[in-house]
């Protein structure tokens, strides 16, 4: 399982998190994160599954594959989930914004949430500039 945020017009974290089924965790960060590079951690086979059970409440596959909102200069989460030979991708451009007139579905903006608190990305991401 993947989750991606890209840029934006100003200071946002730009990164990939990469989830093994075994527990390892890969940070790749690129720009405005306090370690760029590639750097690694690991997760208990409890938080793997407990990431597993969030992207299947989400109802995962049954997502549209874009959510935009007519919006500009804000990041995108692009999340991936895969399982018994089958990938899903979704990317999401303001979706879950409050105001936003597209919105994705709450239990996707919760997982976006939840990999990152699961994998503890803050370590690797630092404060909020």
């Amino acid at each position: 399982m993947t989750l991606e945020r890209t840029a934006c017009f100003g200071f946002c974290p730009i990164y990939t998190l990469t989830i093994y089924a075994d527990g390892r965790v890969e940070f790749d960060g690129t720009d405005f994160v306090e370690m760029t590079g590639k750097q690694t951690g690991s997760i208990t086979t409890e938080q793997v599954q407990e990431l597993v059970n969030a992207f299947e409440n989400a109802d995962y596959f049954n997502l549209e594959d874009k959510y935009e909102a007519p919006v500009t200069d804000i990041p995108t989460v692009i999340t991936s989930f895969t399982t018994d030979g089958q990938t899903k991708t979704v990317v999401n451009y303001g979706g879950c914004m409050e105001e936003s007139p597209v919105r994705a579905p709450q239990a996707l903006c919760d997982l976006e949430i939840q990999i990152d608190e699961v994998t503890n990305s803050s370590q690797w991401i630092g404060e909020p500039q």
